[in-house]
């Protein structure tokens, strides 16, 4: 026997007048732990039954309350909970919130009760006969002592092992009948179970931090666990190091206005690696490296980067996949870093900006945080479980001070709410805020019992956005589509809690909201307010509102009221309004105020401002990326808004618009993917062995003016490429579709640029002239009319503005004599008339070999007579009408003329029947069409299509040629070979062989007359940065 189990042994011998439940209170008092969580039952009441008095016990309505309560008040008072489950079926209830608790490395000795005895080999009914292996491996160790003598020992051992590090919970499994049975007391010990640092392993550590020219601190809920916050802090000032949290850390380890405050990482590889930007070392402190939940591949770290962690969990340093580790304290590592690394200078740069967002009437997740941290108490403690707030809430309502936040490690839902119960009862002096989502709350609404009989101070947030909104943002964050089930609907929070006795109200405007988080603060006891997120329910249940009222034509936009400069929503100099005309009733949709020319001023100049002397440009382009990726998340909780918006202003079917729209977002995450690897800076060498660097800035302030036919996706190319180069934009849209830009505005303004970065200012014709001319615009960024083109190059000319243009085309698809046109088709189909032919990239000549060209003409032309006009919001329709009475009469004017020149029609050409409102024109094909013709020359943005027939390879690359325009084209062969060196021959800025790809990762422009510069890809970048060059002379 060693020695250990002697000890254990001599200290459970029996002395008659203690009883083992009187050596457990006696245990338990002399630990000061005397407040009990549980939900009993009978295998257990001899314990509970006539509790002395000093004791206070805890209910919870559902064992997995009661262990979340234990687990709040244990990490808030920084010692063991004690908590008692009813049997082995309730540790099952508990099962979910044991495994958080485990995870979040919470210290509580947990008893579950077992029958008796004498009726445990008769498989009792609310037995266990496997007691110990039930709750593995989620608790440190787990017991069912041998005998009642022996169960105050095995309580005794159970909280030394519960603070052992890593702390975490055990479980002692307990009979009925040990409780009255004869027993010694438990022998009193103290174990200091704090892990300090090996010193020599200190200074290699210290030694490679001082050798690095760019260290990072990544720090982890450990950091807090073990009162490391102040060292922490002290060691990031000496090093001048950014501070990183690590992803979905539980626990806040570092102050979030602090001026070395990064951010938060991403839990997803690539991202997470990318936010180290030139960092060479990373200083992990309490984290693991690192916590993933999205899946992706590539490297943990910036490439030649060395990285150290330090934690005192030896299990998760033995998971990191790189790295050197030290197993200590975080807290002593600190200090004892302190004392060996070097005191850098203090950095210049910029301290992490967050933009306000203004009060609205709706309520966005962003407004709630913002307001929370207006009114509340700096000492106030968040408990937080609401997934879709998370980044808002890092956002605008920052953590400032050490154990002032919690929230679960697990990811398991249940636990917040209960959690806050526990904290609240510990600190009775400080103020708790739950911020729990609807769908959170409603695994464990019973802790409002539990609150309100206890009478703690508490206020509970529920954030009522209809459900499940995490689990729909991935699913259309990740293209998955929508999520069935799930509409759970606004639930009535305010009944429940009042139901249980608790003091609530409800809030759902957001003018209101300050007013009413001040009454519920002033407030004392347990209260609820629930608060409706307008915005996020009108994004979130878009489709299903329009699935009820069978199609989509009733959805109505917010009528836009306000321009956007300088960071703030400002009333027009002008009284002008611009008119939205619908392209399928020929009515007015809605008016919104132009911009003046006062107006282009304050913008222009605001921009200026912002690039001048604001942080955007000055950022690294990691911080950066941050924002882009905000942007790119905003916009994909709002896609069906967007998409809906494009088909109400277009015309545009909404089954097409709903697939382009994603392009948005995903622009934003391109480019700040990009820019995180780019090479900005790159060394060179003179002949003379002098050094060169040739860096790449941001040309400045631009001006973004974008057409009506595609609004959001021509918009986002440039902004999201100029943005990630650090530009700053004024932009104008076109007056036909301002909603798409709005919708962009309030993304930017949502996450937090700072002001003047992103201007909107709606003109027509007039002010965009202006805004071209305009000497504060360095750069025009311009999609449009080729002749409208002509005239911006022109005025840039005059004082040599920087630009780019994408302009028209009159693109071929050329399709060789060996080209199997059943498999072309299809592409066909979709590229020749997009949009009803509104597209500058329109396959709108098809040249085929004259020996075949009846046979494609019949299988085309039958293809084209099944194309569906119609309503744009019914999904089954292919094509909608044209997005404006002038075009409409552009086109038939071009149809009239292709007749009189003496091309054949051989579908369409006029109105389709049925529609006496709305303006539609037939699909229509040419045939017999000579290469010189109008509508073989002219582009006509419309649904008109010119078959041409040639003779030869060399004919077919001459007459695709025949153009003045070089935007893009495709060739279709039986050999891909053959076809990529026709694509060689033909000039034009993108060509497919075999298809039609159009790549926003990949640079989009034209040869001739089709522009200049390119957008998509690095070459996008690329357009908005200037080159220079700096010589070092000795």
């Amino acid at each position: 026997m060693n020695k250990m189990s002697q000890d254990f042994l001599a200290s459970s011998t029996a002395i008659p007048d203690r009883t083992v439940r009187d050596a457990v209170f006696d245990f338990l008092r002399a630990k000061g732990m005397t407040t009990i969580f549980g939900n009993p039952g009978s295998t257990e009441l001899p314990m509970f039954v006539d509790l002395p008095k000093d004791f206070s016990y805890v209910l919870g309505l559902q064992e997995s309350i009661a262990l979340a309560m234990a687990d709040g008040h244990a990490q808030a008072s920084r010692k063991p909970a004690f908590v008692n489950l009813h049997s082995s079926a309730g540790l099952g209830h508990a099962m979910g919130n044991l495994y958080t608790a485990f995870r979040n490395r919470t210290p509580l000795i947990v008893t579950t009760g077992q029958q008796t005895r004498d009726l445990l080999p008769f498989d009792p009914f609310l037995g266990n006969d496997a007691p110990v292996e039930f709750p593995k491996p989620y608790v440190k160790w787990a017991i069912e002592p041998a005998r009642p003598e022996d169960v105050p020992a095995a309580i005794a051992r159970a909280y030394h092992m519960a603070l052992q590090p890593p702390m975490g919970p055990v479980l002692v499994s307990v009979p009925l009948s040990d409780w009255d049975k004869p027993c010694a007391p438990v022998v009193e010990r103290e174990v200091d179970t704090v892990i300090a640092p090996n010193p020599a392993c200190l200074d290699k550590v210290a030694e490679a931090i001082n050798d690095a020219r760019e260290p990072v601190i990544v720090v982890g809920a450990g950091v807090d666990i073990d009162g490391g916050w102040d060292a922490v802090v002290r060691l990031a000032e000496t090093l001048q190091a950014k501070v990183w949290v690590s992803p979905l850390s539980s626990r806040c380890s570092f102050p979030e206005r602090h001026p070395l405050f990064a951010g938060f990482l991403p839990a997803h590889q690539p991202a997470l690696s990318r936010c180290f930007g030139n960092a060479d070392y990373v200083l992990v402190l309490g984290a693991p490296v690192f916590t993933y939940h999205f899946p992706g591949s590539g490297d943990h770290l910036p490439a030649g980067a060395k990285l150290c962690q330090i934690s005192d969990d030896p299990k998760q340093v033995a998971a990191a996949a790189v790295g050197t580790a030290l197993v200590a304290n975080t807290r002593l590592a600190a200090e004892g870093l302190l004392a060996r690394v070097k005191r850098r200078p203090q950095r210049a740069e910029p301290a992490r900006v967050i933009r306000r967002v203004p009060v609205t009437k709706p309520i966005s997740q962003a407004l709630l945080m913002q307001t929370l941290a207006d009114v509340r108490s700096p000492d106030s403690i968040i408990v937080e479980e609401s997934p879709t707030a998370r980044d808002p809430m890092h956002d605008h309502l920052p953590i400032e001070r050490p154990a002032g936040f919690f929230t679960t490690a697990s990811g398991g839902l249940g636990y917040g709410l209960p959690a806050a119960v526990g904290v609240a009862l510990t600190r009775p002096d400080q103020p708790v805020i739950a911020i729990i989502g609807d769908g959170s709350s409603l695994y464990a609404i019973q802790s409002l019992w539990s609150a309100v009989d206890q009478d703690v101070d508490l206020l509970v947030v529920i954030l009522n956005n209809g459900g499940y909104a995490a689990l729909k943002g991935i699913a259309g964050k990740t293209g998955a589509g929508s999520v069935d089930g799930v509409d759970i609907g606004h639930i009535d929070f305010v009944s429940i809690a009042q139901a249980q006795g608790c003091k609530a109200q409800r809030c759902s405007d957001g003018t209101q909201l300050e007013s009413c988080l001040r009454e519920m603060l002033a407030q004392k006891g347990s209260r609820l307010l629930e608060v409706i997120l307008k915005e996020e329910e009108k994004s979130m249940n878009i489709v299903a509102q329009n699935a009820v009222s069978g199609t989509g034509k009733d959805w109505r936009p917010k009528t836009p009221e306000k321009l956007f400069i300088a960071g703030k929503w400002a009333d027009s100099s002008s009284e002008h309004k611009l008119d939205v005309i619908s392209p399928v009733t020929e009515e007015k949709l809605f008016s919104y105020p132009e911009a003046g020319p006062m107006d282009i001023d304050r913008a222009v100049w605001a921009a200026r401002d912002a690039f001048d002397n604001g942080p955007w440009p000055r950022m690294a382009p990691a911080e950066r990326a941050v924002y882009l990726r905000k942007v790119a998340d905003i916009i994909t909780r709002r896609l069906d808004e967007i998409a809906y918006a494009w088909t109400y202003q277009v015309g545009a079917p909404i089954m097409l618009t709903k697939k382009l729209v994603g392009q948005n977002a995903m622009l934003f995450n391109y480019y700040a993917d990009l820019i995180e690897t780019y090479g900005f800076v790159s060394e060179r060498q003179r002949d003379d062995g002098g050094k060169v660097r040739v860096v790449r800035e941001p040309v400045g302030v631009c001006a973004a003016i974008t057409p009506w036919n595609a609004p959001m996706v021509l918009l986002s190319y440039k902004i999201a490429a100029g943005l990630a180069a650090g530009c700053t934009f004024v932009a104008k849209p076109s007056p036909e579709t301002p909603l798409e830009a709005y919708i962009l505005a309030e993304a930017i303004e949502e996450a937090g640029l700072p002001a003047g970065v992103f201007n909107l200012v709606p003109a027509g014709r007039e002010g965009g002239d202006y805004l071209v001319r305009h000497k504060g615009i360095d750069k025009v960024a311009f999609t449009g009319s080729t002749a409208a083109g002509k005239h911006i190059a022109a005025v840039c000319a005059e004082r040599l503005a920087r630009v780019s243009l994408e302009l028209g085309g009159k693109s071929a698809a050329v399709l060789l004599d060996d080209a199997d046109f059943t498999k072309a088709l299809p592409s066909l189909m979709v590229y020749t008339m997009p949009i009803t032919g509104q597209v500058c990239f329109s396959l709108t000549r098809i040249l085929v070999p004259e020996s075949r060209k009846q046979e494609f003409v019949d299988l085309y032309v039958g293809a084209v007579k099944n194309i569906k006009v119609g309503d744009p919001f019914d999904p089954s329709t292919q094509m909608g009408p044209l997005t404006m009475g002038r075009q409409r009469a552009r086109v038939e004017g071009y149809i009239a003329a292709g007749r009189a020149e003496g091309a054949k029609i051989a579908c369409g050409g006029g109105r389709p029947a049925g529609f006496d409102k709305g303006y539609y024109v037939e699909p229509t094909v040419f045939v017999d069409v000579d290469a010189h013709m109008k509508i073989a020359q002219d582009e006509i943005f419309g649904p008109v299509v010119s078959i041409i027939s040639y003779s030869d390879e060399e004919d077919a690359v001459r007459k695709a040629n025949n153009s003045d325009y070089g935007l893009n084209a495709s060739v279709y062969a039986a050999d891909p070979e053959r076809g990529y060196a026709i694509a060689r021959r033909i000039r034009s800025g993108n060509v497919t062989v075999n298809g039609m790809i159009v790549d926003p990762k990949q640079p989009f422009g034209g040869f001739k007359q089709s522009g200049v510069g390119r957008e998509g890809g690095p070459e996008g970048l690329d357009n908005y940065l200037e080159v220079k060059t700096i010589h070092f002379a000795g």
